[in-house]
């Protein structure tokens, strides 16, 4: 055994290199409990990058950050109840912001942790270099 690859005979009577099984990674969060996880998270990162914003009411009406990159870690499974998610931002440039995520569960388990890239407004956006704002009702 050479890093990782069995050479075993083929019933052919051959050898070939055939990989290890791969490791059991254990339970996996449900696919539709992991796209709750990250709708949670995603909510919560929006809300983090627009209060980053200089003038958060005239970027959640005009022109949110919009998520360009997301990594998520999942450490348990989402049980049944409410998930609950803390976002700071941690980087706000020119034209990215980066959004930190913690998702628990109703024991304060942390459920997955998440870093969200979002892009920010363009300076010359209204309102975002400090010009007074008109919203349409």
């Amino acid at each position: 055994m050479v890093d990782g690859v069995d050479s075993t005979p083929d019933p052919g009577g051959g050898r070939w290199p055939s990989p290890r099984p791969p490791l059991d990674p254990g339970p996996l969060p449900p696919l539709a409990a992991s796209g709750a996880v990250i709708t949670v998270a995603s909510a919560a990162a929006l809300a983090a990058g627009i209060s980053a914003l200089h003038h958060p009411a005239a970027v959640a009406a005009e022109s949110p950050p919009q998520p360009v990159q997301l990594s998520v870690n999942f450490f348990r499974e989402a049980r049944p109840g409410t998930l609950t998610a803390d976002a700071q931002t941690i980087f706000h440039g020119r034209s990215t912001l980066i959004v930190d995520v913690k998702v628990r569960d109703d024991q304060a388990s942390l459920v997955a942790a998440l870093v969200i890239t979002q892009l920010a407004p363009r300076a010359g956006f209204a309102g975002f270099d400090g010009a007074p704002v008109r919203l349409a009702s």
